[in-house]
């Protein structure tokens, strides 16, 4: 009864929130997205800035490499999401996607005190119900790394060292001089 009565008083203004809301949940997803994607890139071409994020693909990649099933979170075993909760949130520590995240709770906060709910402290983006899709991008990233042989060069006249992410995802480093 209380809903159905804050509902039709602040129709327009809920209507609002709830847009806002939504375009914010959209940004999170979007600069973890693009964050994936340039530490992944970085991992193909001249190292990560994150050497935890590139230890963490690695790992879950060995892991779907060799898992059979659907390659989605709801259907991973239990060390498999534990490590795409932990690569969720090292993107988290991104300041796009903290800040970005910051901002769509808020307005879930906003949205939810309205309806007369107190106000929660920011639960971990991996936790969060809502980006369930960036779980599944991580996963999907890391397939698409297990199929793929990155090798990680030094620019020339750098050094003579090579690393290599080989197909089992072990890391092989020699020296080419």
């Amino acid at each position: 009864m209380k809903s159905a009565l804050v509902n039709e008083i602040f129709k327009a203004e809920l209507t609002a929130l709830y847009t806002e809301k939504s375009a914010q949940r959209d940004v999170v997803k979007k600069q973890a997205a693009e964050t994936l994607r340039q530490l992944t890139r970085q991992m193909r071409t001249d190292g990560c800035d994150s050497p935890r994020i590139e230890l963490l693909i690695a790992q879950l990649a060995q892991l779907l490499d060799t898992a059979t099933g659907k390659k989605q979170y709801g259907y991973l075993k239990a060390d498999a999401k534990n490590i795409v909760d932990e690569i969720v949130e090292e993107l988290s520590m991104d300041s796009r996607v903290a800040e970005a995240y910051r901002l769509w709770w808020e307005l879930k906060q906003w949205v939810n005190s309205t309806y007369g709910e107190s106000w929660q402290k920011l639960p971990l983006l991996s936790r969060c119900a809502d980006f369930k899709p960036i779980r599944n991008m991580v996963i999907q990233e890391a397939v698409r790394i297990a199929s793929d042989s990155i090798t990680f060069e030094e620019p020339r006249g750098m050094s003579g060292r090579e690393s290599r992410l080989n197909h089992d995802h072990s890391i092989t480093v020699r020296d080419s001089e």
